[in-house]
This record gives structure tokens, C-alpha cells and sequence, in this order.
């Protein structure tokens, strides 16, 4: 947090990326309107809301500059580590170690770090998807999920970046009697309290997206409710690519750890290992979900952040059974 904190305050903020967030932040509380993002003094259908009100909520008691909105990517930041950490500790409870490395070996992710210093969306929808997981494992995979605080993780991760936050969290939860011995003992409430926890969070985004659909005016309500899902995802309007875009880019995402021997060593193990509820939980998110956001159109290499936590869990796991192998070298 300290090296983020440092680095985040080196330079201004990135055109298109940051600005454009600062932009609309500035906009909507210059004119009043805190209910529809504006850009260019027009209603801005592409992104909804939370992470400019988190902006103005600092404003409010500090007064406008990009000091705040930094200070919060670090935050955010932190938190996405903290809840890395915590289900890593719930997945894996007889490994402490991988608990240990996972939000270490997180951070050093060299893209995900030096996005992560951009005020942008894909930061904060991290930290929303790594609470609903949370709360989907619970106290105890051996328990009853927290569906309330499913809910509420996911309705703010609708609120954060859009209907995208349902790919990020859907596989886990349609898999759950594969991975969950909770669900896999009682697959009727686990799908029953699961699906009133998405209808719950789906209905607190319509509290917004109706009132806002009916003040931002029939073009930006036809681009909020169709062109911003659909969209995107038959026939994307904007960063359209092949299928097999992200197989190409995926390294880019993995440095460091894509270099290191041992990195590659500790996947083999997962791999080949004996398979547990947190190597099932893990498989049942992220194979699917990369494979779920290659068919959709639209893509960047950020839309996969959130999945970088799974993959530190992954190498961690890995490690941590190199260790308890005693490996000699440090390197290899």
C-alpha cells in the first residue's frame, strides 16, 4: 500500500483512462446532478455510477481535487488484497501459507498494479467480486452462504461497472454443488436463497437505472437499457475482437510470475494435485468465466482483473506445496 501510494502521487492523471473518470466526476458536481453520469455536458450512458459517488462523497468533505479520488484507488486497492486474503484463508483453511502469499503474489502483478493506479472501474469491480465470493464461501465452506451479503457485494458491483458483474460471479454460483459442500448437501436452498440474492441485487440496481433511464432523455435510455448489455455482447459497438483475442494477451496480465520457473511448477502441482474445495472453487471461476468473456464481443485486458485474485490463489497453492516438498532452489 505504501509503494502504491508513493507511486499513484508520481504523476498526473492518465488521459482517456483517469481523466475521463475525473471528468465526468467534475461534471456531475458541477451541474448537480448526482443521479446521471454526464460527459461533455451530456448524458453518459456507459458507465453507472458508484465510483463517481464515492468521488463526491470525498469531495463533500474535503473539497474537489484529484487528491481524494488517488487516495480512494489505493483504498480500493487494499481492500481488493484484504479480500484475497480472506477467501484464500476460507478455500484453503489447513494451507495458512497460501493465505500468506496470495495477496503478495497479487500485488505484484505488474498490469494489474499499475492499472490499479488509474481511477478507472475495473479496481473497485474487483473488490465487488471478491465480496460476493466471500460472502458466497461464508464463514466456513461447511456452512450456510451469507446470501444477504451476496446481495448487497453484487448489487454494488452492478452499481460499479454494470450487468458485467453477474459474468464474474455467475460461474461459482451455478456450479456451487460441484465445489461447495454446503450446496452439494442442500442444492435447492443453495440455487433458491442464491437466486433471490441476484433478483435482490438486480432490484437495487433498478432503483437506480429506472430513475435515471426516465431524467436522462430517450437516447440515453436507449443506450443505457440495450446498446450497454446487448450490445456489447452479440456485436460489440466498441472494442470488438475475435474470440481468440484474449489467449493473445493473457501473458500481458501474468507478468511477473509468466517468467518464473517456479510459477510454472506450482501450477503443475495444482494441476496433477489431489483436488479440494478451494482448487474446485477456483477451476468452477475462472475456466469458465475466461471462456464466457472470449464469447462475448466486446474485450480489453482489463475486463479480466477481477480473475487475477483466483490466479494468485492458484500459484499460491502451488508454492505453498513446493514448500512443504522442500524444494532447493530458490529459483527453480
Amino acid at each position: 500500500m505504501g509503494a502504491a501510494l508513493i507511486a499513484i502521487f508520481q504523476t498526473g492523471p492518465m488521459p482517456t483512462y483517469s481523466t475521463r473518470a475525473l471528468g465526468v466526476a467534475w461534471e456531475m458536481w458541477n451541474s448537480g446532478q448526482f443521479l446521471v453520469p454526464i460527459n461533455n455536458g451530456v448524458p453518459y450512458s456507459h458507465k453507472v455510477p458508484l465510483l463517481f459517488w464515492l468521488i463526491h462523497a470525498g469531495w463533500a468533505v474535503g473539497g474537489v481535487g484529484d487528491v481524494w479520488p488517488r487516495l480512494l484507488e489505493v483504498l480500493i486497492g487494499a481492500g481488493v488484497l484484504l479480500l484475497a486474503q480472506r477467501l484464500a484463508r476460507v478455500l484453503f483453511p489447513r494451507e495458512p501459507q497460501v493465505a500468506r502469499l496470495t495477496p503478495w503474489l497479487l500485488a505484484a502483478f505488474s498490469y494489474a498494479f499499475l492499472f490499479g493506479l488509474q481511477i478507472m472501474y475495473e479496481t473497485l469491480l474487483a473488490l465487488c467480486v471478491l465480496a460476493a465470493l466471500n460472502a458466497l464461501v461464508g464463514r466456513d465452506v461447511g456452512q450456510r452462504p451469507w446470501f444477504a451479503g451476496f446481495a448487497l457485494a453484487v448489487a454494488a458491483g452492478l452499481m460499479s461497472k454494470g450487468p458485467v458483474m453477474l459474468l464474474h460471479v455467475a460461474f461459482p454460483f451455478l456450479l456451487g454443488p460441484l465445489w461447495h459442500p454446503w450446496a452439494r448437501k442442500l442444492p435447492g436452498q443453495w440455487y433458491g436463497r442464491g437466486g433471490l440474492a441476484l433478483l435482490g441485487a438486480c432490484a437495487i440496481l433498478l432503483c437506480w437505472v429506472i430513475p435515471a433511464a426516465l431524467a436522462g432523455g430517450e437516447a440515453y435510455r436507449q443506450e443505457l437499457l440495450f446498446m450497454q448489455t446487448a450490445g456489447r455482447v452479440v456485436e460489440s459497438f466498441d472494442h470488438a475482437r475475435p474470440w481468440w483475442w484474449y489467449a493473445s494477451v493473457i501473458p500481458l496480465l501474468l507478468l511477473p510470475w509468466l517468467l518464473w520457473p517456479r510459477a510454472w511448477q506450482a501450477l503443475a502441482r495444482v494441476l496433477t494435485g489431489r483436488g479440494g474445495v478451494g482448487t474446485g472453487m477456483l477451476g468452477c471461476w475462472l475456466l469458465p468465466t475466461g471462456i464466457a468473456f472470449s464469447l462475448v464481443s466486446g474485450k480489453q485486458v482489463y475486463y479480466l482483473l477481477p480473475e487475477l485474485a483466483g490466479v494468485a490463489m492458484v500459484l499460491a497453492a502451488g508454492l505453498g506445496d513446493s514448500g512443504r516438498s522442500r524444494v532447493r532452489s530458490w529459483w527453480w
